[in-house]
């Protein structure tokens, strides 16, 4: 099934998530839909949810849900024939409702990704020390310091038995246009059974990749279109992972909305506790969360006029 939020605009162009099952859903509606829809808004986008299985679960090619991103260009050519471009992002985003329009930075005869690997504003390797460092030592004492976190694309490539992909993406994003890629997308699909396997369990990241690498034209996002809060908390944040035993709800409410306002979409991607801090109630209802007002602070010209010496009030 597939759900209307906000029914496609003039300019075709819509973003989509995937949320079979009502926890799903309801997660979505209450941590992540307002900033959404307020995005959607300023940017003249539609907004739909897919909220049932575009295929039965016996069917011999079923496979994890987050598979079925690939099937949503055939489906929403179905229901509604003016949706030109999707966004697809998983349901664990939060949107900068000041963002710019993710689709006017797509170049749409490609397949808009976000890259893991390359063009990050840190030092990766450091990004993923701290992690793993920090889990073992504030989380698990039982989390490796060495393990396959630290897999670079080759050895993702060579676990798979296939040559070196050029990069890989977060699949939990992508950019693309109906006409020119809903096909091929749905095709990726139907290469893979029910007993596909892979390194996330049947999960479709790496395959997702192999496909697009090797079949389709792709444009590379700015980072900020699919900034990971785990890598962002590592690299910003890292006293999150002492405080997250004290439940600092207040700090780690202030350190995901600094992320928020210097990105543009923020994933909550993973299974491990720095995730979780998506479950945080009332981000947005937060009285520091004032993006609107900072917003016409930004339009605002500036003449550069000198005030005086001025000092704090004590």
């Amino acid at each position: 099934m597939i759900e209307t939020i906000i029914s496609p605009k003039k300019s075709g162009n819509v973003l989509v998530t995937i949320a079979i099952g009502t926890k799903f859903k309801s997660l979505w509606e209450k941590h992540a839909s307002a900033n959404w829809m307020e995005y959607c808004h300023k940017n003249d986008l539609g907004l739909l949810i897919i909220t049932d299985d575009l295929i039965e679960k016996d069917h011999e090619y079923w496979k994890k849900a987050t598979w079925q991103k690939l099937l949503l260009g055939k489906e929403l050519r179905k229901y509604n024939s003016e949706i030109k471009n999707v966004c697809y992002i998983d349901t664990d985003f939060l949107i900068n409702p000041n963002a710019p329009n993710v689709f006017d930075t797509s170049d749409l005869d490609k397949v808009n990704l976000v890259s893991l690997f390359n063009k990050l504003p840190f030092d990766l390797n450091l990004i993923k020390k701290r992690i793993a460092y920090n889990r073992h030592h504030n989380y698990s004492s039982s989390y490796p310091l060495d393990s396959s976190l630290f897999m670079s694309i080759k050895d993702e490539c060579d676990y798979h038995g296939v040559a070196l992909l050029p990069d890989m993406s977060c699949a939990g994003f992508f950019v693309f246009n109906i006409e020119k890629h809903a096909e091929t997308l749905k095709n990726f699909f139907f290469n893979y059974k029910s007993d596909v396997k892979s390194i996330t369990n049947g999960g479709d990241q790496f395959h997702f990749n192999f496909e697009i690498m090797n079949n389709l034209p792709v444009n590379w996002l700015d980072y900020r279109y699919q900034a990971i809060w785990l890598y962002e908390m590592a690299a910003y944040y890292p006293f999150l992972y002492q405080k997250i035993n004290q439940n600092n709800i207040d700090l780690i409410k202030s350190s995901v909305l600094t992320s928020l306002e210097n990105n543009f979409f923020l994933h909550f991607a993973g299974a491990w506790h720095e995730s979780e801090m998506f479950l945080v109630e009332g981000f947005l209802e937060d009285e520091n969360y004032n993006h609107k007002e900072f917003n016409q602070y930004l339009m605002k010209d500036i003449s550069w006029v000198s005030r005086g010496l001025i000092k704090p009030n004590k």
